[in-house]
């Protein structure tokens, strides 16, 4: 006996095809869809939250660029050697070094709104290297930290001074020890914070 041939399988649109698949799900086709889930309906789930929400506005730059701020003959002085002219935006300004085995700074300035300093500046703290070194500064603004890792021959060293009306991140890096540099930051520091 011949094969009798089958007519063509009939051409479904994408919706006919959803619901036909479905429909073979219901009927014993093994998928469940409703296993796991409560009586009652989904869990409702938790709205998430915003960094904008946590941390408030970011903060403003200061009325003056950074770099207007401090000139580079103030840092050369901070700092202990000379320094190029400072280059920046609003915000931050960058001063490298002009002798070999110098220190370069950066500051970062931001005025944070109205009751937002303290989100502010756990905002800078956590930026921090993970990796380095990290301790409490007294003497500049309030809970106030030092960051620093040796870098093959140069030290890297942050502070983040929290005052009420701005959070300050001074950067250097030099061949200096730790605790000189420190000692500059706060220096620079201050004097940022003293022309705001």
């Amino acid at each position: 006996m011949g094969l009798v041939p089958m007519p063509p399988a009939p051409k479904l649109s994408a919706p006919a095809l959803a619901l036909a698949m479905l429909a073979g799900c219901a009927s014993g086709g093994g998928a469940d869809l409703t296993s796991g889930i409560p009586e009652g309906g989904p869990r409702a789930t938790i709205a998430p939250v915003t960094t904008a929400r946590v941390q408030g506005p970011p903060p403003a730059a200061p009325s003056r660029p950074v770099c207007e701020l401090l000139a580079a003959a103030d840092v050369a002085r901070l700092v202990g050697n000379a320094v190029r002219t400072g280059a920046g935006d609003p915000k931050f300004c960058f001063w490298g070094t002009a002798v070999d085995g110098g220190t370069s700074a950066d500051v970062t300035v931001g005025i944070p709104a109205q009751g937002q300093a303290a989100q502010a500046c756990a905002v800078q703290k956590f930026a921090l290297p993970k990796e380095a070194s990290v301790e409490e500064v007294s003497g500049v603004g309030s809970g106030s930290v030092w960051s620093h890792q040796q870098v093959a021959i140069l030290l890297q060293g942050a502070l983040v001074a929290c005052f009420d009306n701005a959070v300050i991140r001074v950067g250097l890096t030099g061949e200096r020890s730790q605790v000189v540099l420190r000692q500059n930051a706060v220096a620079v520091a201050q004097a940022v914070h003293g022309r705001l």
